[in-house]
């Protein structure tokens, strides 16, 4: 089961996902830029997830806030001095 604390707790610089996503050998650190990202690819800041998508071939963040707010697709945004980007590479462990 999944830790029941504040999401900011959990995607802190320290929090349980930030470390899995840093830790756990699944994930790669990538450029934080719109050329650079995939669809798939996450942006975490402190308290803060994004995913990045592709809608029509434009390269949208989808976004949405614990308690406060539904999903949302925005227009791609530079926000590379707060946040980092982690691509999913699988089970490098084997």
């Amino acid at each position: 089961s999944f830790p029941t604390r504040r999401s900011s707790d959990l995607v802190s610089n320290s929090g349980p996902t930030s470390n899995y996503v840093k830790n756990s050998g699944k994930f790669v650190e990538v450029e934080n830029r719109q050329g650079s990202l995939k669809p798939g690819d996450i942006r975490l800041s402190s308290g803060h997830i994004e995913i990045y998508v592709e809608q029509n071939g434009v390269g949208k963040i989808a976004s949405a806030s614990h308690g406060s707010r539904t999903g949302e697709l925005l227009p791609f945004y530079d926000n590379s001095r707060t946040f980092k980007a982690y691509r999913y590479i699988g089970n490098t462990n084997i």
